[in-house]
């Protein structure tokens, strides 16, 4: 089971108030259902959070690394979706569904675009986060209007639109060997032990993953998964392993001591998308992807400045 929004909110009331019981009176939840929650991001993450004694509670040295790590990137998410609750008068909000990556990845420069035009112009829309699955569920049934996502198979009357398109990158520590170098190869790799994200999530991403390790002498045993894009970089700094995932993640992991490194195959890159059905909104819809598309633009260099600073 990968980690929940619910675990990350108990995780940070506790280390907060170093206090389960009162943690659960500020969530308005049992103290047992804290101490499950906390238990089980424990178990995905393979270490204790916290050190727990019958008259305290203290963050271990991973539970503190992990929260000055994830605290700011969760409360940009808090405060970014309470931003995008705006409902215009008299007009529908436009349901925009996203991964947590790209929603972490082009919703600043979405903001920034939004605040420029003026306010009789402004969408009103409303994001949700769900998993790439869940979108094209949620595009064929009506649930959400747009979704945010890494390219993916669709079923016939789902429109795919391809906004960017993003290299793959090696996720390092900055005293690797590999680090000395500019770009790699996947079959620089293959001595080593490599860590990506949750697969399921996107089976049409794995594949193309797993062509190209394949093309280059790698098997699917050299892979592990982590919980999220979010952990890989922890995962690195705390092991010898290296992490393979799309280049967005350099320009948005915080994790100290890491870098990252351009992986040079011809085939190895994927598409960003926004993936919709034929609606009666079609005006909205049609802003909103021009938007999201000048965004990801915007994003994309800053992505490339990002991977040309961790070289210098």
């Amino acid at each position: 089971m990968s980690f929940n929004l619910r675990q990350l909110e108990c995780f940070f009331t506790v280390a907060e108030t170093l206090h389960y019981g009162r943690a659960a009176e500020r969530l308005f939840i049992a103290q047992s259902s804290v101490s499950a929650h906390v238990t089980q991001l424990e178990v995905e993450l393979g270490e204790r959070l916290f050190a727990r004694t019958s008259r305290r509670v203290s963050l271990t040295t991973f539970g503190a690394e992990f929260l000055h790590e994830l605290k700011p990137q969760y409360d940009a998410l808090v405060v970014g979706y309470s931003k995008f609750q705006k409902v215009a008068s008299g007009v529908r909000s436009l349901k925009l569904a996203h991964t947590p990556e790209l929603g972490h990845w082009l919703f600043p420069n979405l903001l920034d675009l939004i605040d420029q035009l003026a306010v009789e112009r402004r969408p009103a829309w409303r994001p949700r986060l769900m998993h790439t699955h869940d979108q094209i569920e949620g595009i064929v049934n009506g649930a959400v209007d747009l979704g945010l996502c890494w390219e993916a198979s669709v079923p016939n009357g789902v429109e795919n639109l391809v906004i960017a398109r993003s290299p793959f990158v090696a996720v390092l520590r900055q005293d690797d060997p590999l680090a000395q170098k500019a770009r790699l190869r996947l079959s620089d790799l293959r001595e080593r032990h490599l860590l990506v994200s949750p697969r399921p999530n996107n089976s049409f991403l794995d594949a193309k993953l797993q062509k190209a390790m394949v093309q280059a002498g790698l098997t699917s045993s050299a892979l592990e998964e982590v919980a999220g894009y979010d952990e890989i970089g922890i995962h690195v700094r705390t092991s010898r392993a290296v992490g393979v995932h799309p280049a967005p993640v350099a320009s948005i992991s915080r994790t100290p001591g890491v870098c990252f490194r351009l992986l040079a195959e011809d085939d190895l890159w994927v598409n960003v998308c926004v993936i919709s059905a034929p609606r009666d909104n079609d005006e909205q819809r049609a802003e909103m992807i021009e938007l999201l598309r000048v965004a990801a633009e915007a994003a994309t260099e800053q992505n490339r400045l990002s991977l040309s600073e961790t070289l210098s």
